[in-house]
């Protein structure tokens, strides 16, 4: 198709694109009769050019808008190029030509005229893609990740929509990539904003009542920047980290005083005297149940026994079966006998002490017989215990068995407190993490490897995360930091080694640290990062989905065209005049 630039007597140019047989005075009377606002006259035969306005759209033309839409949406933006193609090859009994690239032509400038309807059916079609949700599996998000196959989707519809040749739809890929790929991102944060997406171990400390600062709640590069932070003097974010090990050490002393009903603690700090009260109330529990407990012999207990030492001394060599043997006659029948077949809660206590003693005495090992006599001892503790409650009532054997679980926790609590690296009984929890695999009956330590030893849950989530994540003062995120806030020096050498105090940016710094990081400042913050009405995670679940579908952005920025790039719509012979 011609086209002429024409200059108007004002300066501005326009170039007029003209059908086959205009001529240059023809294109020169459009732009004076369209933006001159003189007209010339004009016979009805004229080949100059005009226009008629655009026939408003039907709901029919919806209809089919919404259809041709989901076809493209579908096919990644190739279904222009299908139908074309179909009607090249049948020759005009579809109703086009045997011309490709006329037919082509035909069928975007219909898509670059239609209406919103086509931008539905394109996002409904991207969602039915075939191709679209085998990207979207756990195969290839295995392979590529989520952002990988969000931008692989995008670029498949940027290729699809694209013109031209091989390289100008390389270009249109590379934008629907890129399109796709920030949308990812962009929906991504929305999602966590709408409502966070808190680590597991995080929601877990929480629940305890470990007072948690930002950085621990967000982790990566904001929990790097906070634990730089914590070592310049001041900001206190030091001083938060230290609330947060109290409330951890407390969250553990905690669960000893809840095995129990005893009230929980939430005085501020930690020293020997929680874990005192801790040892306190379990004992008070413990000698309340006993009280009123007693254990006498019993059939289904001697018979219980009976059978332990009967196989053992199959699975074991004589001497150990003979071994196994005296050591639980003596605790059990022997500890009966001697009172007179009647044992108080106290006495039938010391048994399961007992028990428990030559358990411990076989600890971690990897003989065969030995484990197999520590699995004999502790089915012995079991019969046992299983006596006292069939023998006392259903109060007597619950508070018993809230003192045993309360006990078990306490034993770990007080291991950790007394080891390496804790202070005046606040432990880590490192130290925690250690009592708990110590504390640890099963074989090889396999209930702590499986993450279901008693309090292994705390001790992994405060070990994931409380630690700091950066290393010493010298790494060079530390020394970044120091330097953009005006610290001149590393703060571990000492408040004189710090410089420029009355650089603005430093002051700036202490400030809104003193602010966000006090008990008030941090409450706040740990609500803002971690609470949400209800139906904020249902809102934000559909965000989620919808950072997976961000290639359907595409069809919005690539998809649809000027229709004056595919000639005159409707009976127009010229399209308007462009500057």
């Amino acid at each position: 198709m011609p086209s002429f630039n024409v200059t108007s007597p004002d300066g501005r140019n326009f170039k007029v694109n003209v059908p086959e047989g205009a001529t240059a005075q023809d294109a020169i009377r459009y732009v004076h009769d369209r933006h001159l606002g003189a007209p010339q006259a004009q016979e009805q035969n004229s080949t100059a050019p005009h226009e008629t306005e655009k026939p408003s759209r039907t709901w029919g033309d919806t209809a089919v808008d919404v259809v041709r839409g989901v076809a493209d949406g579908a096919t990644f933006g190739f279904a222009d190029e299908i139908a074309a193609g179909a009607q090249s090859v049948a020759g005009g009994a579809l109703g086009g030509t045997s011309s490709y690239d006329d037919n082509l032509k035909v069928y975007r400038k219909r898509d670059a005229e239609s209406g919103a309807g086509r931008l539905v059916g394109q996002l409904a079609g991207g969602f039915i893609n075939p191709a679209s949700r085998a990207l979207q599996g756990a195969k290839a998000v295995a392979a590529v990740g989520k952002l990988g196959t969000a931008v692989l989707d995008g670029a498949a519809y940027g290729l699809g929509s694209g013109e031209g040749d091989l390289k100008d739809r390389a270009v249109s890929a590379l934008e629907g990539g890129a399109l796709s790929g920030v949308g990812h991102k962009a929906m991504g944060a929305l999602s966590r904003v709408v409502s966070p997406q808190t680590r597991e171990n995080v929601k877990k400390l929480l629940a305890e009542g470990v007072e948690l600062t930002p950085g621990q709640i967000a982790g990566g590069a904001l929990q790097k920047v906070e634990n730089a932070l914590s070592r310049v003097p001041g900001t206190g974010v030091a001083d938060a980290y230290n609330r947060g090990a109290e409330s951890y050490a407390r969250a553990a002393t905690n669960r000893v005083r809840t095995a129990v009903g005893a009230p929980l603690e939430y005085t501020p700090g930690f020293d020997r005297t929680n874990v005192q009260s801790a040892h306190d109330v379990v004992s008070s529990a413990y000698d309340k149940a006993l009280a009123h407990a007693e254990l006498k012999p019993d059939s289904e207990l001697y018979g219980h026994l009976a059978d332990i030492f009967d196989r053992a001394a199959i699975d074991l060599p004589p001497e150990q079966a003979q071994h196994l043997t005296k050591i639980v006659t003596e605790a059990v029948d022997g500890s009966l006998t001697r009172a007179g077949n009647h044992l108080s809660g106290a006495d039938a206590n010391r048994v399961d002490s007992a028990l428990g003693k030559h358990i411990s005495a076989r600890g971690v090992t990897t003989d065969p017989h030995m484990i197999v006599q520590k699995d004999y001892l502790q089915e012995a503790q079991g019969a046992v215990r299983d006596a006292m409650e069939r023998q006392n009532s259903p109060e007597t054997t619950a508070a018993l068995q809230k003192a045993r679980s309360g006990f078990a926790m306490l034993a770990r609590v007080e291991d950790a407190a007394s080891r390496t690296g804790s202070t005046n009984g606040l432990f880590t929890p490192n130290s925690l993490q250690a009592a708990v695999k110590a504390g640890d009956r099963s074989s090889r330590h396999n209930a702590t490897a499986r993450g279901v030893a008693l309090m292994s849950d705390l001790a992994d989530a405060g070990k994931d995360v409380l630690p700091m994540k950066v290393g010493d003062s010298g790494t060079p995120l530390n020394a970044a930091i120091m330097k953009a806030i005006g610290v001149g020096a590393a703060p571990a050498a000492g408040i004189g080694a710090v410089t420029g105090m009355v650089n603005p940016t430093l002051a700036a710094t202490i400030i809104a640290g003193r602010m966000a990081y006090s008990q008030a400042g941090q409450k706040a913050l740990r609500h803002a990062m971690t609470s949400r009405p209800a139906g904020a995670e249902s809102a934000a679940e559909m965000v989620r989905r919808m950072s997976q579908k961000t290639n359907l952005l595409a069809p919005a920025f690539l998809g649809n065209k000027d229709p004056s790039a595919y000639g005159p719509q409707g009976d127009q012979q010229v399209p308007n005049g462009q500057y």
